[in-house]
């Protein structure tokens, strides 16, 4: 059965996870930033940013320049305006009755920073991951292929972009 939980759906629980934040210019975390929002959803940079786009044209979320952990400059991040905050329990209420669970949506939380920050390590540690479940079902072949691409990624990761 596919999920009726949509990217938009996820973006705003996402950004839900920081609404008792103040938005400002001095301190926002990254993973209000779209390489942050990316990373927590294991999607690319580009969808979410046509994602967020359409959110801010209905009025669910709000943007502002400012300082993030760890970066030389500031950077656009994002949070939920009331009308975004008044969707969580509704989104909430689907995911309880179709059984989804956040671990299902939100694939990069369990990733360390420095892999979320790092596009092609996002994408190796995914890999991994993926293989992971291969083997846990007793297909190694598959596995194989997932850990060769997971290499790839790293190497790319290192500056081999070959």
């Amino acid at each position: 059965m596919m999920s009726s939980i949509t990217v938009q759906d996820a973006v705003i629980l996402h950004l839900n996870r920081y609404s008792n934040r103040r938005p400002n210019e001095f301190s926002m975390p990254f993973d209000t930033t779209q390489d942050g929002i990316a990373a927590a959803l294991g999607i690319t940079r580009g969808h979410v940013s046509l994602e967020l786009k359409k959110l801010s044209k209905k009025g669910s979320i709000g943007s502002i320049i400012a300082h993030t952990p760890n970066s030389k400059r500031k950077r656009i991040t994002y949070y939920l305006k009331p009308q975004g905050m008044s969707a969580v329990p509704a989104i909430a209420e689907i995911m309880r009755i179709e059984r989804i669970t956040e671990e299902s949506i939100f694939i990069g939380y369990s990733f360390p920073d420095e892999v979320k920050r790092d596009p092609w390590k996002m994408k190796a540690m995914k890999e991994i991951e993926k293989a992971a479940a291969v083997l846990g079902s007793g297909q190694s072949s598959p596995a194989i292929i997932h850990l060769t691409l997971a290499i790839k990624e790293l190497a790319a990761a290192g500056g081999d972009r070959s």
